[in-house]
């Protein structure tokens, strides 16, 4: 609903989106956009650090990492912060 209500969600059957792993498709999803929402944003942060605390435990995690090159950057930049954790970066394997 968030995701809808920002923006973050497009589609159009007539032009398809390219999207980065090289396919076309008339669904594309821009997380990035609700990031200009704080309220929203907030919420969203709030259902991740839910969904971590209950499916893995908070107490279990000691890091937060993500892909450099991928969108999550800032939302793994705000769950490392509110956990107070370290937050590393992946690369992906170019060999």
């Amino acid at each position: 609903r968030i995701l809808l209500e920002t923006g973050c969600v497009r589609y159009d059957a007539q032009v398809p989106f390219s999207l980065a792993q090289g396919c076309e498709s008339p669904l594309h999803v821009d997380a990035r956009h609700v990031l200009g929402w704080p309220a929203e944003r907030a919420e969203l942060l709030r259902l991740a650090l839910e969904m971590i605390d209950r499916d893995i435990g908070s107490d279990e995690v000691d890091c937060i990492a993500c892909r450099t090159e991928g969108q999550g950057v800032p939302f793994a930049s705000l769950i490392a912060d509110r956990l107070g954790l370290p937050l590393v970066f992946v690369r992906r394997d170019t060999g």
